[in-house]
């Protein structure tokens, strides 16, 4: 929840805070209640309160004359302005200007959120380091490039020149014998073979 100025934190310390339980119960809760007003209208713990501000003492669940007495007596609180008092009690001589300047003490510390800035701070450090690895930075090495020959290609059946047996008829004539070695050597049998297998051809 953001803050915003719309709240004031009541710690969990004031149940054992001598100077708050000293006080009537009436004057603990004038106690938030001043809180609650210094957060809403004041700036970092401090506000000027008017001594006429019925609504104010209507707040603090106080008579409008008894504004000021009850502000002066609340712990954890300096008042400056008002009426002249002497150490023990309210003397009820108005003050001129009529108001009064309240700062609660060490009210960063318990109320303001010290946090925010350190959370701001590592928010931008993560999407800064989301960035960096979505984006190559300069200087990243690039991939090795191979240099290596290319081997050469393997034949093929397509690729293997074939033998040519028969003659053309511009060629020398040739022997018997010598196309009968061709053949042989084109069908990969020996011209013994060969003769064989023609002569089994040729008969009846």
């Amino acid at each position: 929840m953001a803050d915003q100025q719309r709240w004031f934190k009541l710690w969990c310390s004031v149940l054992t805070d001598d100077d708050l339980q000293s006080l009537p119960p009436a004057d603990r809760w004038a106690w938030a209640a001043l809180g609650a007003h210094v957060k809403q209208s004041g700036t970092r713990g401090t506000v000027v309160i008017s001594l006429l501000n019925a609504a104010l003492a209507g707040a603090l669940g106080v008579p409008l004359d008894q504004l000021e007495a009850v502000i002066r007596r609340l712990p954890h609180v300096t008042v400056n302005g008002g009426s002249v008092v002497n150490e023990r009690r309210f003397s009820g001589r108005p003050s001129d200007n009529g108001t009064l300047t309240v700062t609660f003490k060490n009210w960063p510390k318990y109320q303001e959120d010290s946090t925010v800035a350190e959370r701001v701070r590592r928010l931008r450090s993560k999407k800064r380091g989301e960035e960096k690895r979505e984006l190559p930075t300069a200087g990243t090495p690039l991939p090795p490039v191979d240099n290596s020959p290319t081997p050469p290609a393997r034949p093929t059946l397509e690729s293997t020149p074939t033998v040519a047996v028969a003659t053309s008829s511009n060629s020398p004539q040739r022997s018997r014998a010598d196309q009968l070695a061709a053949l042989a050597t084109a069908s990969g049998l020996t011209p013994e073979q060969l003769t064989a297998e023609t002569a089994k051809l040729r008969s009846p």
